[in-house]
Parts: structure tokens; sequence; C-alpha cells
């Protein structure tokens, strides 16, 4: 192998590698803000998160595909210690005095004041929801048991999600007065929108993954 090739094949692998590295960075943090966006989803109210963030779980499966199980946990971590401290610094932030207009600073502190919050359950969530999905996706390639990549994403990106919201809501609803039964309507709603756009990031997964693969074989 020349030279110049293996500095064309480096390239090609760091362009990737990074290009889904911000992908999955920016689609958590796309997802932890358009938390707080409601809208009608099927006749239930949900957030606009729901749109996003199974696409962090089908990015973090083509890492996981592509590069591994150390490399795709080493990506998360760093998405996640980056989410938080945008979560945090929002929250600091929104306790800051506006100089100009003291009634943007009010809406900005009740839009997201309550950032840091909510960031420490997702992170605890987040945590035990990507690592479940992707030591699933690592094992079941490992194992030969499902060859397919579409049906290896959906099973652990599923798992994944149930986890993180079985985690996310007994954390953020936990001593708030809702009822069991609300609380969980509020998760099955969740659950199911995410797996209908999980099986959509999934199908389109699959053909990346082949151009992936494809690129960095040449």
């Amino acid at each position: 192998m020349s030279l110049q090739k293996a500095n064309t094949d480096k390239n090609t692998y760091l362009t990737i590698f990074g290009t889904l590295n911000m992908l999955f960075i920016v689609a958590i943090i796309m997802a932890d803000l358009l938390t707080y966006k409601l809208v009608d989803f099927i006749g239930f109210t949900a957030t606009l998160g729901i749109i996003i963030y199974p696409l962090s779980y089908t990015v973090s499966d083509i890492i996981t595909e592509c590069f591994g199980k150390s490399i795709a946990i080493r990506v998360m971590i760093v998405g996640l210690i980056i989410e938080v401290l945008l979560d945090y610094f929002l929250t600091i932030a929104s306790h800051i005095p506006n100089v100009l207009n003291p009634d943007y600073a009010d809406a900005f502190l009740k839009s997201m004041g309550g950032m840091g919050t909510i960031a420490t359950g997702s992170l605890v969530a987040a945590l035990f929801g990507y690592f479940t999905n992707i030591l699933i996706m690592s094992g079941l390639k490992k194992r030969n048991i499902i060859k397919s990549f579409f049906k290896r994403s959906v099973i652990s990106s599923i798992c994944g999600e149930t986890i993180f919201i079985c985690v996310g809501y007994t954390i953020w609803f936990y001593g708030t007065g809702l009822s069991m039964k609300t609380i969980f309507g509020l998760m099955m709603v969740s659950l199911v929108s995410k797996v209908i756009f999980s099986l959509m990031y999934s199908f389109l997964g699959k053909y990346i993954v082949t151009h992936i693969n494809n690129l960095i074989k040449k």
C-alpha cells in the first residue's frame, strides 16, 4: 500500500467517524432542547424530542457497527458530557439579568431555567439507555444471532429507549403527585412514538452502513 493511499484511507476513516460523532452529539442536544416544545401526536400530547431522540440511537448503532463497541461507548460518554454541560450552562445563563429587556430574561428563565434539573435525570436515564443499546447491538453482531443491521438496530434501539423511558420518567415524575396511570400513559406514548421513528431511522441506517463499509474497504 502506497503512502498516498494510506493517507487517503486515514482521511476517509476520520471524515466518516467525525461526521457520525458530530451527528450523534447534535441529535442528543436537539432532542434535549426540543423537549420543551409540546405538539399533538396522533391525538396525544408529546414533545418534538421524540422525532430526533431515536436518531441518536440509530447513529450510535452505525458507530457500533462500523467502528466497534468501545469507540461507540466513548462517543456516547463525550456526547452526554457535552449535553450536561450545555444544560447547566443554560440554567446558569437563565439567572443572569438581561440588561436591555427584563421580559426576555423572564422568558428565558421560564424556558431554560429548569434544564439543569432535567439534565440530572436525563443523564442517568441516557447512560442506562445508550449502554443497553450499544451492548445489545454489539452482542447480537458478535454472536451472529441476527445478521441484518436493520433488525439489530431496531431491537437494540427499542430496548435502549425502553430503559431510558422507565428510568427517566421514574426520576422526573417521582414525588410530583401524578398518578401511576398518568405516568404510565405518558411513558407508552413516548415509547410508541420513538419506536415508529426508530423503524424509519434504522431503515435508512442500513444503507448508510453499507456505504460506509464500502468506503472503508476501498
